[in-house]
């Protein structure tokens, strides 16, 4: 088009313009369209007075007119006016418009197109974001926010100089804190504070919200209080939100001690009392282990009207289970299941499971095993761990290799290390080392690498069997083998090996290598002399393996002197308990009977069938003398004056109490399954032992080391134990 067509065709819009009249615009546009007239920035411009915005954009796109800058920001201040017209603009894009990416942020952002912002935004390098203006940055940042790009509003704000572009929105400044917390930018948070106080800008409530709680996600909960303190002095009232981060922060700092008094804050907000906020102040009473203050929280949950839900249950059940009450916690689990529908918790599941495996609760884990597969959890691979390592401590192995064979979770490959090391610990804790070895050969076949766990079992079976030369083999051989470098407790498992064949100097050796500083390396030295009746060695040891102030070593040493008749000499080490205020733990016995347990104490007197328990232990006692079963006194941890004292004291043991009780309870047929916290002692074994030949029963007992199974006069461990 030359200069007179041109000047023509710009009188000719002109005037079509002036008139307004429709049809003949319409006509015009029509023409130039087929005939392909060419048309230039001041036509389009003239054009846009009298067409929608929508239409010229079109007319340009059929005849490939690029708009000048002129052009372009004649189309931006209409496209501005109404939301209406942003498909226009995103066309313009498409199109190539020459326009300034500060304009088309302006007009997203204004309009909260987020989606727009953000494709506008992440065409532009990064050495341009600190070029953008105020507003622009504005609305970067909340369509940042919208999208959830955290790790971006956090990139932007490091770019950006937002406190030199004097930005005081504090939207923009929650999306910061917000994305600094979910991003983990502690220091960028710090930051954005500081920036916030600098500019003596004064965060509302969701701004405060948004810094208490980003400060407590990245673990800096001190900097969170200050905030609140500082909600408190400016009168922000906390929302029912920011009341659970507040009380998040006092139990991460171990002030949940305010806890009540908040709620009564909370109160007097005008916020009733959530069950999370109820919940979280639970938990962290669960956490400092105070039943009394849980008792207290439940009993005023009740009163104001809170029902429990399925976290209150959780947490209630975990405090049981981290306490050993075990009945307490299965009979909240029942109370949950009536009230509650639907599947139970996992981490509920996990806690119950752990803590019958530790008491050995057979029955009470079948039940449980029962609902998880009615909650369609078979295949949960914590769970499916859990219940292999539950029936493995049980000593039900057959229940064991069920499961495995069911081939629910994978067997090979290097993630099935953990239930392969399940059925090695589990075989040889049972006393059958031929089955444990044959199951590492097993996994070895299967191309999964051992783990410093799986050799630890491999080498207990050895060492509970006496397999000097085997456990040496695999010890000393491990890191070339398997490229697994021997950490203490594969020592100590040496130790402890070397230690029952009787070859205390290997063993002193070995412990000594650590110059007598590793508290299970010198008791397994310790066992090992009072096993083999080293008093000499005891006595060269001793101010040496006292320094360490443990119980177990102190009453071992004790126990050495006393079997040993040295009198004064075990004297002399309980007094140094006393003095150093060292006390030995209890031993604890637990027996499970029609689906509940029962434990047992020495010397126990709480047991609601305890005389019931004393007649019948006298009368086992008589039938033991008449068979000709004599006492074994080196079992005794002190001095009687007397012998029949010593025997009084010998058959009030936990585990003779229990074992009692389960001969006054379950049927002939039954096996009578007993666990304890501690070594089963030696007159416990030897009457063990005698009450299988003389009852004719099966007995089980699993003590702190492996498991003992008692019939017709013998013992699984060989008397090796």
């Amino acid at each position: 088009m030359n200069d007179q067509q041109s000047f023509q065709m710009t009188a000719k819009i002109r005037s079509l313009v002036d008139t307004r009249n429709a049809e003949e615009i319409s006509q015009f546009l029509r023409k130039i369209r087929e005939e392909k007239h060419p048309l230039n920035f001041i036509h389009c411009t003239l054009l846009l007075k009298a067409l929608p915005v929508e239409e010229l954009i079109d007319l340009m796109d059929s005849l490939s007119i690029v708009p000048d800058a002129f052009l372009s920001k004649a189309i931006i201040q209409r496209i501005a006016t109404d939301p209406k017209h942003l498909p226009a603009l995103r066309k313009m894009e498409r199109i190539g418009s020459g326009l300034v990416e500060e304009d088309l942020l302006r007009i997203y952002g204004r309009f909260r197109d987020h989606e727009g912002v953000n494709r506008v935004f992440s065409s532009l390098p990064i050495f341009q974001w600190k070029n953008l203006p105020r507003p622009s940055a504005v609305a970067v940042m909340h369509a940042l926010k919208a999208s959830n790009q955290h790790h971006t509003i956090v990139e932007a704000f490091r770019e950006m100089d937002l406190k030199k572009l004097q930005i005081e929105d504090l939207k923009t400044w929650s999306a910061i804190a917000v994305a600094c917390g979910s991003a983990g930018k502690l220091e960028d948070l710090k930051l954005a504070h500081e920036s916030i106080r600098d500019l003596n800008l004064r965060p509302d409530r969701i701004l405060s919200s948004n810094l208490l709680r980003s400060y407590l996600q990245l673990g800096d909960p001190e900097s969170a209080l200050q905030i609140w303190k500082r909600m408190k002095v400016d009168g922000i009232l906390p929302d029912a939100l920011a009341w659970t981060h507040i009380l998040s922060c006092l139990d991460q700092l171990g002030q949940i001690d305010l806890s009540l008094s908040i709620l009564n804050e909370i109160k007097a907000s005008n916020i009733i009392p959530t069950i999370f906020h109820w919940n979280i102040i639970l938990n962290a009473f669960r956490k400092k282990g105070d039943v009394y203050s849980m008792q207290h929280i439940l009993d005023n949950m009740k009163l104001e009207g809170i029902s429990f839900d399925k976290i209150t249950w959780s947490i209630l059940i975990s405090a049981y289970c981290e306490n050993d009450a075990v009945e307490d916690a299965m009979r909240s689990y029942h109370e949950m299941r009536r009230t509650i529908p639907g599947p139970c918790n996992k981490s509920t599941y996990l806690q119950l499971i752990k803590a019958f495996g530790r008491k050995a609760l057979l029955d009470h884990g079948k039940l449980l095993h029962q609902d998880i597969i009615k909650d369609g959890l078979t295949t949960d691979l914590m769970l499916f761990n859990s219940l292999m390592d539950f029936y493995a401590k049980c000593g039900s192995m057959d229940q064991v290799e069920e499961m495995m064979s069911l081939q629910i979770v994978p067997v090979t490959g290097s993630d099935a290390g953990y239930l392969w090391t399940i059925l090695i610990d589990g075989y040889g804790k049972n006393g059958m080392v031929e089955q444990a070895r044959s199951k590492f050969e097993d996994m070895l076949k299967a191309g999964v690498p051992p783990e410093g766990p799986t050799i630890v079992a491999l080498m207990n079976a050895y060492s509970h069997n006496g397999k000097v030369d085997e456990c040496k083999d695999v010890y000393y051989g491990m890191k070339d083998r398997y490229g697994v470098a021997p950490e203490e407790i594969h020592r100590t498992v040496m130790i402890d090996c070397l230690g029952r064949k009787g070859l205390l100097d290997e063993a002193e050796a070995m412990v000594a290598e650590d110059q007598f500083r590793s508290f299970i390396d010198v008791m397994a030295l310790l066992g090992a002399c009072r096993t083999h009746r080293d008093v000499e060695r005891t006595k060269r040891l001793e101010e040496m393996v006292l320094k360490i102030e443990e119980a177990g070593i102190y009453v071992t040493v004790a126990s050495i002197y006393g079997e040993a008749n040295l009198v004064e000499d075990e004297k002399r080490v309980r007094d140094l308990m006393v003095k150093k205020q060292i006390k030995k733990m209890p031993g604890i016995s637990w027996i499970e009977i029609d689906g509940k347990a029962h434990q047992f104490y020495v010397d126990d007197a709480n047991h609601p069938e305890i005389e019931a328990i004393r007649q019948e232990m006298k009368v086992l006692r008589k039938d033991l003398k008449d068979a000709n079963f004599e006492h074994d006194h080196t079992a005794l941890t002190r001095s009687f004056e007397t012998k029949e004292a010593a025997e009084d004291h010998l058959c009030s043991h936990s585990e003779k109490l229990a074992l009692v009780y389960g001969l006054m309870k379950l049927e002939p047929d039954q096996p009578i399954r007993i666990t304890k916290n501690l070594r089963i002692c030696r007159d416990c074994h030897s009457a063990a032992k005698a009450i299988s030949r003389l009852k004719n029963r099966i007995l089980t007992i699993r003590d702190a080391r492996r498991f003992h199974r008692f019939e017709n006069g013998a013992c699984s461990c060989n008397d090796y134990h």
